[in-house]
């Protein structure tokens, strides 16, 4: 991609109203990240400021979006830190050894933090039964993740029991 300019920067970048420096930097992003996906951005005498503008406004947006998008795929709690990209947990730094659905189970439950899950919502989301079963294989997988998340099992601060219902994960965000 070619990014053509008739006049230098420091001149757009006045009359735009903004920073040298970060047209430049977004001027050099933009070369970077679209090489190839789009018509060369060109900043000419007949070229719409607006247009510029638009685009800079859709560059960062973007941004953003893929920045939020990293974040939700680490969940942190307290001293509980889930890398759901790395399928990770650490617990006050350190790493946590979780089965495939232990981290399934606490991954779904952090990701609906201070919601109560029901037992059915749970079976249908961690093992795809469309229909509520007699089963404790929550109960034995909570317990599970409870020893090894918990700093006291016997009172867990993370995984809440709501009687008759289900579970509740905490909503309490680092500080």
């Amino acid at each position: 991609m070619v990014v053509e300019t008739s006049r230098p920067i420091a001149e757009v970048a006045r009359e735009l109203g903004i920073n040298e420096t970060s047209l430049g930097n977004w001027m050099r992003a933009y070369r970077e990240k679209h090489a190839g996906d789009e018509p060369p951005l060109q900043i000419s005498e007949r070229a719409r400021l607006r247009e510029l503008v638009a685009r800079m406004a859709a560059h960062l947006r973007r941004a953003r979006l893929e920045n939020a998008e990293a974040m939700r795929s680490r969940l942190e709690f307290r001293d509980l830190v889930i890398d759901v990209n790395e399928r990770r947990t650490y617990k006050s730094g350190k790493e946590v050894e979780l089965t495939h659905t232990e981290f399934d189970l606490l991954t779904f439950l952090a990701s609906n933090a201070g919601k109560v899950l029901s037992r059915e919502k749970i079976l249908n989301s961690i093992w795809g039964y469309e229909y509520p079963i007699e089963t404790r294989v929550i109960d034995v997988h909570i317990r599970n993740l409870r020893r090894k998340i918990e700093t006291q099992p016997s009172r867990p601060y993370y995984i809440l029991a709501v009687p008759g219902i289900g579970y509740r994960f905490t909503n309490a965000r680092p500080s």
